[in-house]
């Protein structure tokens, strides 16, 4: 099983999208019994649902999504993921500090060289799905070529 961690800020908007999208996306290709999602966040709101706005916009784009808490990322995570994928620069910085850095190359941002914006903040949760969406498509075939003959 391929195991990736989305991480963003507080874990109740970008992370929860990206990891509802990515398990639809990954399902939609029949891979869901060899890649798995899930989501934490650098300075989570602990025992926070998601969002209301981002349960809206996966309403509004056919994206199945379950109640969770939002949960801090944590030095075991790096030994219990394959890939750890940063919604921004900060959250990438915050994590490399959190792992003691990423000697397996595990970490990345989830657009190369772009920043997802943060919808709490700019308001914006549509460009904000589109962004997410079209990183988590790249995502999954990264992963697929970078496992050459499927995933393990």
């Amino acid at each position: 099983m391929y195991r990736v961690l989305f991480v963003c800020h507080a874990n109740v908007c970008r992370s929860p999208l990206c990891e509802f999208v990515f398990k639809k996306i990954v399902a939609d290709r029949g891979l869901s019994d060899a890649i798995s999602a899930d989501s934490a966040g650098t300075h989570p709101d602990e025992g926070c649902d998601i969002w209301f706005r981002s349960k809206e916009v996966m309403d509004a784009n056919g994206i199945p999504w379950e109640s969770r808490s939002a949960r801090k990322i944590v030095p075991g995570d790096y030994g219990r993921y394959d890939a750890i994928v940063a919604m921004d620069y900060e959250n990438l910085d915050d994590i490399l500090a959190i792992m003691g850095g990423d000697p397996e190359g595990k970490v990345r941002l989830l657009l190369r060289g772009k920043a997802v914006g943060d919808p709490y903040y700019h308001g914006d949760f549509a460009r904000s799905f589109s962004e997410i969406q079209s990183g988590c498509i790249s995502l999954l075939g990264d992963i697929l070529q970078q496992t050459s003959r499927g995933v393990r």
